[in-house]
């Protein structure tokens, strides 16, 4: 009996009374009471080979399979079976019989009396644990069959609205053709009288400053000191300047209404050489640059035109292409359209007071030489007059300003509007809302369509497509989307880093048999995200989701397995299919 383990010593007492190693309950021990047939009578059989009885437990491996030593460690290759009575049969490596540690509930794994027999407490605990996962399936998967009938409800609404919405976009469509119409119609109206209303301030502002008596020696001075009070004044008129060869020209043509947007710059359908004008300006050269001719800018001089005799300032060299020092019957035009522009200017600029106080320095002195300072201390003045005292003896230059201000208020065509017009443009308006509102539902009506095709067999997750929910662990805390993406931040932070994107529908849906709490197999489902942010050597961070049955939607862990690889458990009603139901014996 020497050198046989404790439970060897036990069996090969029992076998001295010729009967196969048993256990109290008269079992032959870690056998399978379905095979108990193979350990009765005087002789057991393993393979060809026929052995005595005494064979079965004496601690040596005898056949192959191991079968005649299901009680103790001697088969490196057998299994003992737990009985467990009141409780379930529980297969385990031969390896773990007598090893110290009490793997069987009932203790039937080690020498007798070392373990307790557990097995109705851990009945109970399973039963219980059992109970609990069958009424959270009856719970998920009645959430779970709402979810799939609400999407399929959505898709067979968003077939069915797709297939009316063409006539009505139809309807729409002529309807906006319409109101444009209507808008262009009322718009021509509004425009002639913005026009009209633009013309006649011109006139009379013309009138009141007085431009059709100045010369080109007063016209000069008179522009490029206006120009010094508006950069002065933080007024920007560079762009009136640049256009100021459309302006004149097109006042010319009595169409300074489509010339000029006061109080910014000409409108882009307006352009200088028109009609009578449509040659390039004086002195104007041809320059090859390339396969491209290029226009190039003219030079202008005192001669061809007379405006440079009387002031320097190059602001001023836009109006030059008004004259044609080779066609002198031009140069009397070439003064009238400086005087327009001024008066352009003025009304443009809405300039008042800036005027009156030229005209006023221009009849007291003679002069416009110190017209700017003259203004800059009047401006300072602590008891500022509308018009200065050395004006008092000309009473009709104190009577320019409040005159153009009475026109200003009086023709202010800047926010003139025709009723029909508004009333159009408003049509207009609503009729592209609501082709653009309809537009945008028909391609969610197609979006749910094509989901529908997508994620045939999966709507449970389709229907909870862009949710989230958060789980925080250790040092981070975990944003993951359903069907969207996977972002991780540290606690306290606002920075994040994505983890990945669930992006391939036909491969990031799978189904899988895993076990779950209790070691029993159950399905869950794979959701696999991709492309994440990059990490190091690693390349693309990456993620899947293992969602298990329960009656609400929640993350339950997070882990990172692998460096920039993550794993997260989640339950969700989506999980409870038939195929769970089953897992579990339901």
């Amino acid at each position: 009996l020497c050198g046989l383990s404790e439970a060897g010593l036990f069996n090969s007492l029992l076998s001295k009374r010729g009967a196969a190693a048993v256990q109290s309950d008269d079992r032959v021990r870690g056998a399978n009471p379905n095979n108990e047939d193979k350990y009765t009578g005087n002789s057991f059989i393993c393979g060809n080979e026929v052995f005595p009885i005494e064979k079965v437990n004496d601690d040596y491996c005898d056949c192959a399979d191991g079968s005649d030593e299901p009680g103790t460690s001697a088969c490196s290759h057998g299994a003992f079976i737990c009985a467990n009575k009141g409780f379930k049969l529980v297969q385990l490596p031969s390896s773990r019989v007598e090893d110290g540690i009490c793997d069987c509930c009932d203790g039937s794994d080690e020498p007798v009396g070392r373990c307790s027999n557990d097995c109705d407490a851990v009945a109970a605990a399973e039963r219980k644990a059992l109970e609990s996962q069958r009424a959270a399936f009856t719970a998920g998967s009645k959430i779970r069959s709402e979810l799939i009938k609400t999407m399929e409800e959505k898709i067979n609404k968003s077939k069915k609205s797709l297939e009316t919405m063409d006539p009505d976009l139809k309807r729409i469509s002529e309807g906006i053709q319409l109101a444009r119409e209507a808008v262009e119609r009322e718009e021509a109206i509004e425009k002639e009288e913005v026009s009209k209303m633009k013309s006649e301030a011109l006139q009379r502002l013309s009138e009141i400053i007085g431009v059709a008596k100045m010369r080109e020696d007063i016209l000069a001075p008179m522009l490029s000191t206006l120009f010094s009070l508006f950069d002065m004044l933080e007024e920007d008129v560079s762009d009136m300047v640049k256009h100021a060869d459309d302006i004149v020209f097109a006042t010319e043509h009595n169409d300074a209404h489509d010339a000029v947007d006061y109080g910014s710059h000409i409108d882009d359908d307006v352009y200088a050489y028109e009609d009578d004008y449509d040659t390039p300006p004086i002195d104007s050269v041809e320059a090859e640059d390339g396969d491209d001719k290029v226009l190039q800018s003219p030079q202008y001089t005192p001669i061809n035109c007379p405006l440079l005799k009387h002031s320097t300032d190059e602001r001023i060299h836009p109006l030059c292409v008004v004259y044609d020092a080779d066609a002198p019957n031009t140069l009397g035009r070439g003064v009238d359209a400086v005087r327009r522009f001024l008066t352009q200017l003025v009304l443009s600029r809405r300039a008042a007071q800036e005027i009156q106080m030229l005209l006023g320095h221009q009849e007291v002195f003679g002069t416009l030489s110190g017209a700017k300072e003259y203004y800059q201390q009047w401006a300072a003045s602590p008891d500022l007059q509308t018009c200065p005292a050395d004006f008092e003896p000309f009473p009709h230059i104190c009577a320019v300003g409040q005159s153009i201000d009475d026109l200003l208020r009086e023709k202010d065509f800047r926010g003139h509007t025709r009723p029909e017009a508004v009333e159009a443009r408003e049509a207009l308006s609503l009729a592209s809302d609501q082709e653009r509102e309809l537009k945008k539902n028909r391609r969610e009506f197609e979006r749910d369509v094509e989901d529908g095709r997508t994620y045939a067999g999966h709507l449970a997750y389709l229907a909870l497509k862009g949710q989230c929910f958060d789980v925080t662990d250790a040092a981070f805390v975990y944003t993951v989307c359903m069907l969207g993406k996977i972002h991780q931040k540290e606690v306290g932070k606002s920075n994040s880093v994505m983890l990945g994107t669930f992006s391939d529908p036909a491969n990031g849906i799978k189904s899988l048999d895993h076990p779950d709490s209790s070691g029993k197999v159950v399905p869950v489902t794979r959701l696999l995200f991709e492309k994440g942010t990059h990490c190091h050597a690693f390349g693309a961070r990456s993620a899947e989701v293992m969602v298990s049955c329960g009656p609400e939607n929640k993350v339950l862990e997070a882990s990172e397995p692998s460096t920039c690889f993550y794993s997260f458990k989640f339950e969700s009603p989506a999980a409870c299919t038939p195929e769970f139901a089953a897992a579990i014996g339901l």
